[in-house]
């Protein structure tokens, strides 16, 4: 690997209870919109591929219960060009699609749920929603836009929020595209399977959830994962724990409720490695920490 900056934003008046500090390790200034010509012969190849299915630069934003005390939101502010238009696809806990909508938000700022869901109005409120910068309305050929967005997490009572980079779902497409290769290499687009890793905590108050989704950047996607989870703790040991997601699902799995005596486990620490491994579809995984005060924390998990 290689170094990278960081960055840290302290808002003094982020949360209800108190200041809120967030931060994360990439970078991205736009200094000169760059928004090239889209032919009307390009147009007219991108909207035969929308017709086979695909959908361009999705984003899977996880929406949790009502009753839970954190949410998820996303932001595009970092993105050339700038995008106030998106596709939103939104899907119920069975994978089924729940609504599909074309909708404008503002380019600065975060969008969480009760924004979004007023935005697409949904038959029911979904569990997952595809975000993806409608290049239909920018007028901009999608291979030319830099889509770096971030995603967020915030407890709801106190405000306190993070943030990590808004990853991609342009996998699982069970095809390559010229012009859209997967991010790690054409192939993966074609057969998914996941290998990450992530750090756990479970002492002085804190859980540890990881976050998952099965999206895709196809529509017709079908593959159900199944996601093994192997803890290892910092004496040696390790045991597995398995989840199972049908396609365009989420969820948020609590490492506690994963693994019995979890915390008897990572020993007086309090912290541990998981590996996340898939032989079926190419997840994305986050690990979100909170903290009894109210706290909260999200990264990406890494690997390949």
């Amino acid at each position: 690997g290689y170094g990278t900056s960081y960055w840290f934003a302290f808002n003094e008046n982020g949360g209800a209870a108190r200041p809120s500090l967030s931060g994360n390790h990439e970078v991205t200034v736009a200094q000169v919109e760059h928004r090239p010509h889209l032919s009307p012969e390009r147009r007219v190849r991108l909207e035969q591929l929308e017709e086979r299915g695909f959908l361009f630069l999705p984003h899977g934003l996880p929406l949790l219960d009502q009753t839970s005390d954190v949410e998820f939101g996303f932001s595009f502010e970092w993105a050339n060009p700038q995008v106030r238009d998106f596709e939103l696809v939104a899907f119920d806990g069975e994978g089924q699609q729940v609504g599909r909508r074309n909708v404008r938000l503002p380019a600065q700022g975060y969008h969480y749920a009760d924004e979004v869901l007023a935005a697409l109005e949904p038959a029911q409120r979904p569990e997952l929603v595809l975000v993806s910068p409608d290049w239909k309305k920018m007028k901009v050929d999608p291979k030319e836009v830099n889509a770096f967005g971030n995603l967020a997490v915030r407890n709801k009572q106190t405000g306190d929020r993070d943030i990590t980079e808004f990853q991609s779902c342009w996998r699982n497409l069970n095809a390559t595209l010229e012009g859209f290769p997967h991010w790690l290499h054409p192939s993966k687009g074609v057969v998914g399977r996941t290998t990450v890793v992530g750090h756990v905590r479970r002492r002085r108050g804190l859980r540890t959830g990881l976050v998952i989704v099965n999206g895709a950047g196809n529509l017709n996607h079908a593959a159900r994962a199944t996601v093994k989870v192997r803890l290892h703790s910092p004496s040696g040991p390790s045991k597995t724990g398995q989840v199972e997601l049908a396609p365009f699902t989420r969820k948020l799995v609590w490492m506690d409720e994963l693994f019995d005596d979890l915390a008897a486990f990572l020993g007086e620490d309090g912290f541990g490695t998981c590996l996340v491994t898939c032989a079926d579809a190419d997840v994305n995984c986050q690990i979100l920490t909170c903290a009894a005060t109210g706290g909260v924390s999200l990264q990406h998990l890494w690997g390949y």
